[in-house]
């Protein structure tokens, strides 16, 4: 009987003793811990890790949103303030405000500047165009003149009251990975770093070239330019890349690959590998070599190891920018950086 009761008595704590083991090691973890395989845990950082760029994408979306949100309340804020020094309703300061400018014939002008003579877009099920003199047409014209008039109106008040934006934007994880295949050019001494993670055959990538080139062009004698290849698979202007980059040329043919109207053929390769005076027959064993499709293969999952997901990314000192096909964004974050 007495070794029954011990029995019951160690089944009864036996789950327990798990349990502590879980609790002491979640205080070991700071609280980071998400999830438990068996006794091994999993923590914030490691799920984060692999989609640092996803989430800070998603982070700089979110904070999009709450900043649209935020300015439309902030104009409700400053037309509630009017409307009490004019002892009136918001509301109905709106509706005078666009009395006034219809009387001004600035709804003339409104229509005649965005083309609203010769029809309005109106999307329901469909976009479709509407007669301003049709009843849709005319509630269309009136709702997007009220929208203007207010704008404008509410863009005056912030110079007269004081407003004071404390929402920021997320800031940019620092993501590094290691790798190789990165080529350099500019300044080589700059303390600041600007990575262009690409794919030659990336719609993208092609369109915002001219932008990064500008970029390059501004800023090379006090910033260092970067180049890695990403994409899904190791592309052959991938490979032609890393290939004229042993001989020293691989500035010369990412420039004339992007320059392409098409995206490259072999022959164009080769065509191009002759126009920059390489060795054709170095050149054709490395191009047709397995050591550089494997390094680039590598390459790509130590990036997609890193977090990134998305090509064209830009990085500036490993930080990305949200927006990497914008220009002024690229800018101000170099700048802040220099």
């Amino acid at each position: 009987m007495l070794n029954t009761i011990r029995f019951y008595i160690a089944a009864l704590f036996l789950p327990l003793l798990f349990s502590c083991s879980q609790r002491n090691n979640s205080k070991q973890y700071s609280g980071e811990v998400v999830a438990w395989v068996d006794t091994i845990p999993i923590t914030m950082a490691q799920v984060d890790n692999p989609i640092r760029q996803e989430l800070f994408d998603e982070l700089n979306r979110i904070y999009t949103i709450r900043n649209i949100s935020l300015q439309e309340l902030i104009d409700e804020k400053l037309l509630a303030l009017e409307a009490v020094k004019y002892n009136t309703t918001a509301e109905a300061l709106k509706d005078s405000l666009v009395e006034l400018q219809i009387k001004n014939n600035k709804l003339q002008r409104f229509i005649s500047d965005n083309r609203y003579d010769a029809g309005i877009m109106v999307l329901e099920r469909s976009l479709s165009s509407f007669d301003i003199e049709s009843a849709k047409g005319n509630a269309a014209l009136m709702e997007r003149f009220k929208d203007y008039v207010i704008n404008a109106y509410t863009d005056s008040l912030k110079q007269i009251y004081t407003v004071k934006v404390n929402l920021e934007p997320p800031g940019a994880p620092r993501i590094n990975f290691n790798t190789s295949l990165i080529h350099y050019r500019g300044n080589p001494n700059a303390d600041v770093t600007v990575t262009v993670v690409s794919d030659f055959k990336c719609a993208m990538c092609r369109k915002y070239h001219d932008v990064y080139d500008s970029l390059y062009t501004k800023y090379s004698d006090r910033v260092r330019f970067a180049y890695t290849n990403f994409g899904s698979y190791a592309t052959i202007s991938a490979i032609a890349s890393e290939s004229a980059a042993r001989q020293g040329r691989f500035w010369e043919m990412h420039d004339a690959l992007f320059n392409l109207q098409n995206l490259p053929d072999t022959s164009d390769v080769y065509r191009i590998a002759r126009s920059l005076n390489l060795n054709i027959d170095v050149f054709r064993k490395d191009f047709e070599s397995e050591d550089i499709k494997s390094s680039i293969e590598q390459n790509i999952s130590s990036i997609i190891n890193s977090g990134i997901y998305a090509t064209p990314t830009v990085m500036v000192n490993s930080r990305p920018v949200f927006n990497s096909s914008s220009a002024n964004k690229i800018e101000r974050m170099i700048l802040k950086a220099l």
